[in-house]
């Protein structure tokens, strides 16, 4: 049978061969029959007629569904017509020639190169273009005929201006008006999150810029002001387990009113971003108006397309890459992982109601904080930023929220998130809490992932969860803290405390400037941590680590309980009879923030500034006039006369005790009761000495004049009768209040919510 094949393969060729020169023959009973045409040809972008011989021994019609180019015959002669592609895409068209009797077709693929003369776009100041209406070249001025279109020389405006004539050039995407936005430098400061950033991505284009020249219009960028654009290729080919240089690659290029020509050299395609920002009032600058008249329109979803719109938008996408603009959130996933996982709790696409849950996250966040109550968003509101990553699992880094791409099934599909993985919500929640962090006013040493998770405790209770690893944990902190479970016995050793003794061991100028606080750190060389029966100073400490392993749970346990009571159980403080105090967290938030006020916070006192506001201010530089105020008001503390402090920036590097003492003061003035046996019992108030591994490390040291002078202070509140003593079972109550959503109980506060799709 071989052998068979083989001969009837040498005829097929030697057929072929003779038949070449061939018109239409008529078949004889040992012909096969054929149609030879070619098989695929690459042109430029220009109008062009192209001609070709078709050699055939049967009749054959020819056919293309392409509405660019328009097919002729002459016996067995074909002239193609091909319109100029003035689109910014390459494109194909197929030509079949076809016999239906003998069952043979045979397509030639015509690929037309996309129009490259933008890349060649004169200076605005050429004269051809007075065709066009407006500053940005998308419309035609009134009355252009086709002779005044004759008459351009310039390719790119002949190219451009053809198009908008005939009505086949579409300015979606391509087009459009780019709000100006508060720099998140700027936002960062006036919420006391410095360092912290939102979106640094604001004006997401849609447009997917190749490797090449493109011409981009500008119109409308307000003197002294400036606009950037950005382009980022967020997957470079780099798919990891680690921080292995598979970062998304941003290139700025700098916009000016008029035609600019952007170089794109990265081999990776990038997404382009109008960056518009100001230092102040965003809301009285103009919007501007910019046309990528040859990027590659890749879309980008947003609340105001159907679900059906954003999957064909997901389906066709140019880029790896696609973008989502909600109200508060602008995230960045890839398009496959759109188009496969994102489904609503329905089962139904999910692309509405998926962007809904991120605001919703973002919204309960800002709630917490006080954003709304206060007033402290900005208009037009700046969003907050998550985008995919092919190196690591999850992390929060410069430019926002970021999970991997093996996690899109579960981080895009809503019924997932909202109802079956509270992990997801957590970490998204976590991340974003990092960029609420306010550093260090209730982010010191010891903190970094920890405050942060405040926002995803609440965030998983009022997505209708009741338990998670970190609420796990409060049974150990009650057990660790409360009930002296773990000490009693006096021989667990802490290392945060040894590391403290050995690092003023080696380095004699650790804390040269306050000899009592050297002392302290030379008398942790046993590093023993008492019962709190035995010896409560000497008892674990908050950010005491090993052998007691303080995870974030533990550590998070003595935040959430404090707000918890108080939405639970706490009369609010000079409200009508049981009002509860709902808004704890955000006033506690806004005091620490207006710490920076002439006189100090005015949210929870009257009565000027407090000592520990400016213990605060003199230690960490947060006010020019701190420690000078101190002096002056406060001559005889402990922290002017044994130098605690003295006029010398030294950062939660050398101390955050007056971080915690102030963070005390300000909860329990909020709450109207002195919280000092409460925050004891949870670990805070040590006469001992800690160093502290947190991304970089910072030193806990409270001494006990320093102890004495605060527990003497906060018993003068009472005392004035600013704040009431904690009665008799407050603390145990505090420490063993029910979480919002109760497993034991079975009290949800906070059902599954409806968000729609």
């Amino acid at each position: 049978m071989k052998r068979i094949f083989k001969k009837i393969g040498v005829f097929c060729l030697c057929l072929s061969l003779s038949t070449v020169a061939l018109a239409q023959n008529t078949l004889t009973d040992n012909m096969l029959p054929i149609i030879l045409a070619p098989g695929a040809q690459t042109i430029p972008s220009v109008e062009r007629t192209l001609s070709y011989n078709i050699n055939a021994n049967v009749d054959f019609e020819v056919s293309t569904t392409a509405d660019w180019l328009t097919v002729t015959r002459n016996g067995n002669r074909i002239t193609i017509n091909v319109q100029a592609n003035y689109g910014g895409d390459e494109r194909s068209a197929e030509i079949t020639f076809s016999n239906a009797e003998k069952d043979i077709n045979r397509v030639f693929t015509l690929t037309q190169s996309k129009d490259d003369t933008a890349s060649e776009a004169p200076s605005a100041d050429h004269a051809e273009y007075a065709i066009f209406g407006d500053k940005v070249y998308s419309t035609l001025r009134e009355g252009v005929t086709e002779e005044d279109l004759a008459k351009l020389t310039n390719p790119f405006i002949k190219s451009l201006a053809t198009q908008l004539y005939n009505g086949t050039y579409k300015t979606d995407y391509r087009v459009a008006d780019y709000k100006c936005y508060l720099a998140p430098p700027v936002l960062a400061a006036r919420w006391n999150t410095v360092g912290k950033q939102y979106n640094q991505y604001e004006g997401a284009t849609g447009i997917n810029i190749p490797k090449g020249k493109h011409a981009v219009i500008v119109s409308g960028i307000p003197e002294g002001e400036s606009a950037t654009l950005r382009v980022c290729a967020w997957y470079v080919g780099k798919v990891g387990t680690n921080f292995d240089g598979g970062d998304p690659q941003t290139t700025n290029y700098q916009l000016v009113n008029g035609v600019n020509i952007i170089d794109y050299k990265n081999s990776w395609d990038g997404l382009a971003y109008v960056c518009y920002y100001t230092l102040d009032n965003p809301a009285q600058k103009p919007a501007i108006r910019v046309h990528f008249v040859n990027g590659e329109v890749n879309g980008y979803l947003s609340p105001d397309k159907t679900n059906k719109e954003m999957h064909e938008l997901c389906k066709n996408a140019k880029n790896y890459c696609m973008d989502a603009v909600g109200e508060l959130v602008h995230s960045v996933w890839t398009s496959e992982g759109f188009y496969k996982y994102c489904k609503a709790t329905d089962g139904t696409q999910g692309y509405r109601q998926f962007m809904n849950i991120l605001d919703s996250l973002v919204q309960w966040e800002h709630d917490l904080l006080g954003f709304g109550k206060y007033g402290l968003l900005e208009t037009p509101q700046n969003r907050t930023f998550a985008y995919v990553n092919f190196t690591y699992y999850m992390f929060q880094g410069a430019l926002g929220v970021s999970f991997h791409r093996d996690q899109e099934p579960r981080v895009l599909n809503c019924r997932t998130i909202m109802t079956r993985d509270d992990d997801a919500i957590w970490g998204l929640s976590h991340e974003w809490g990092h960029q609420h962090q306010m550093h260090p006013y209730l982010c010191w040493s010891g903190l970094g992932e920890v405050s942060n998770n405040i926002f995803s405790y609440y965030n998983i209770m009022h997505m209708g969860y009741n338990s998670s690893d970190k609420i796990n944990d409060w049974p150990r902190a009650r057990r660790l803290f409360f009930e002296d479970a773990e000490t009693k016995d006096g021989k667990k050793v802490s290392s945060s405390r040894g590391f403290a003794y050995n690092n003023a061991k080696s380095n004699a100028s650790l804390f040269s400037y306050s000899p009592k606080m050297r002392d302290l750190c030379l008398a942790m060389k046993d590093s023993v941590v008492t019962s709190y029966a035995s010896n409560p100073l000497r008892a674990v400490a908050l950010h005491d680590a090993t052998p007691y392993q303080t995870s974030v749970g533990y550590v998070l346990n003595s935040f959430i309980m404090l707000g918890n009571y108080a939405k639970i159980h706490l009369q609010k403080p000079g409200a009508a009879e049981g009002t509860k105090y709902l808004d704890f967290y955000p006033d506690l938030f806004e005091s620490l923030r207006r710490m920076g006020y002439e006189g100090g916070s005015d949210l929870e006192k009257q009565d000027g500034w407090d000592k520990y506001e400016l213990i605060f201010h003199a230690q960490y530089a947060t006010h020019d006039d701190g420690y000078k105020l101190l002096k002056e008001k406060f001559p005889t503390s402990c922290w002017i006369t044994d130098r605690y402090v003295d006029g010398q920036y030294r950062g939660d590097g050398e101390n955050i005790v007056p971080a915690m003492l102030n963070f005390i003061r300000k909860a329990s003035r909020l709450y109207g009761y002195n919280l000092f046996p409460y925050f004891e019992r949870h670990g805070y108030l040590r006469n001992v000495a800690l160093y502290i591994n947190d991304y970089s490390w910072g030193y806990y040291v409270m001494t006990m004049e320093m102890y004495n002078e605060f527990k003497a202070d906060m018993d003068a509140l009472v005392a004035d009768g600013t704040l009431k003593e904690m009665p008799e079972g407050m603390v145990y109550d505090m420490m063993y209040c029910e979480d919002l959503n109760n497993r034991s109980t079975g009290v949800t506060r906070y059902p599954t919510p409806e968000i729609p799709n």
